[in-house]
């Protein structure tokens, strides 16, 4: 294994044209297709490009990489992968790592985050504040607010959304059980969305178009099978949860070398050590760094594509 190569693994979610889209509006930050093959050849103008495959063989020392190469990473499995982001790869000759919630996937049920996002975007995010705080009152006796700790820790979790949604994510991901989350956010899509299945079907890829993407040289992993933050859970359940998710894509897709990344960046020693026991090969996070030799396999850096340009500007390269 070459000792001084760097590459820069690039996180994407939805990239659509949202505004001409049906489920386009407050709820879906997303990346045009034009910015999107934009920053691709910018990549590949500055950066050599890699697949999953050469990294792995790499990390196990059959292989080196380019001295500044860059990885291409997908998280939830959405629809946006097949029907925009793979022609757009396939023009340029890329691969990409698709990285899957199997719940989603194979029983089509939508994450709560995604729930959330096209509640957004159906009712706008003063109204699904006020709708989601009286639906609460309607289920709990209990009285939903924000501590000033937790004010902070909304802060630091969503520094990039406005004060509104900021809350109501936070809300939902972190403050609530997941029970009541669940039937909260059930009871709202119900009513303001339709059924989860004709959601789900709007929303994320398929079997075949797993298997389709596979066959085109693409790698499928892992992100999670519930698209639960690791943190909310137990290790025992952060292991189950790990377990399920290769082993349905396994059952699906065969065997392989299979990466995972951390639902909501949540990683903890427990989290690694769930993904490791369960058979993934290798974990990205959220933060933003280098994969270089330094680097954790369980604990690779990932740059969301709204930071590259100032992640390539501000970090330096390791001397040449």
């Amino acid at each position: 294994m070459n000792e001084s190569p760097q590459c820069l693994a690039v996180m994407y979610h939805y990239v659509r044209d949202a505004d001409a889209n049906a489920d386009g509006g407050d709820g879906i930050v997303a990346l045009h297709p034009v910015d999107f093959a934009g920053q691709l050849d910018r990549l590949c103008a500055d950066l050599e490009p890699v697949d999953w495959q050469l990294l792995d063989a790499w990390y196990h020392g059959r292989a080196n990489l380019p001295e500044r190469s860059f990885l291409l990473t997908f998280d939830d499995g959405l629809i946006d992968h097949a029907d925009v982001v793979a022609p757009i790869l396939e023009r340029r000759g890329l691969r990409g790592v698709f990285l899957v919630s199997t719940e989603s996937i194979v029983e089509r049920r939508p994450a709560p985050a995604h729930q959330l996002h096209a509640l957004l975007s159906a009712l706008g995010a003063d109204q699904l504040r006020e709708t989601l705080l009286a639906r609460l009152a309607d289920v709990s006796n209990d009285r939903w607010h924000l501590t000033q700790a937790d004010r902070s820790r909304v802060d630091s979790i969503y520094h990039y959304e406005s004060p509104v949604r900021a809350e109501i994510k936070y809300l939902i991901h972190y403050k609530l059980s997941s029970d009541l989350r669940d039937d909260v956010l059930g009871l709202l899509c119900a009513a303001h969305l339709g059924p989860a299945t004709l959601l789900a079907s709007r929303w994320y890829l398929t079997i075949d178009q797993l298997r389709d993407l596979q066959s085109a040289g693409h790698t499928i992993g892992g992100h999670g099978h519930r698209h639960e933050p690791y943190a909310r859970l137990t290790p025992i359940q952060q292991q189950h949860d790990a377990i399920r998710s290769i082993g349905l894509l396994t059952e699906h897709l065969g065997a392989g070398s299979r990466p995972f990344s951390y639902p909501f960046g949540s990683i903890g020693d427990s989290a690694v050590h769930a993904c490791q026991e369960a058979g993934f090969t290798a974990a990205f996070t959220t933060v933003p760094a280098w994969i270089d030799a330094q680097s954790d396999r369980f604990r690779m850096g990932r740059v969301d594509t709204i930071a590259v340009d100032n992640f390539l500007e501000t970090h330096e390269l390791c001397p040449r």
